[in-house]
């Protein structure tokens, strides 16, 4: 997967949390800096975070929102999508 089609799955509120170490342009993350960022993140209410109870295990859904979602926008529009 790309790192804008992340993007895009994060602006249209599709799971990235596994997805975003695909992003070519980025180190590698661990666990716990990754759940820092997207804590960090969502705090600013830049993204959402949505927890699917039907699935089993429970899995969390990421969705960009207000500046995130200009963020992601943008990062498309440069990433030429």
């Amino acid at each position: 997967m790309t790192g804008e089609a992340t993007l895009r799955q994060a602006a249209a509120g599709i799971r990235f949390c596994a997805s975003i170490r695909a992003f070519p342009c980025l180190p590698s993350i661990t666990d716990r800096a990754l759940s820092h960022s997207l804590r960090s993140m969502e705090q600013r209410t830049w993204i959402h975070r949505h927890v699917e109870e039907t699935t089993r295990p429970p899995r969390p859904l990421y969705m960009a929102i207000n500046n995130g979602a200009v963020v992601s926008r943008l990062a498309g529009a440069v990433l030429g999508r």
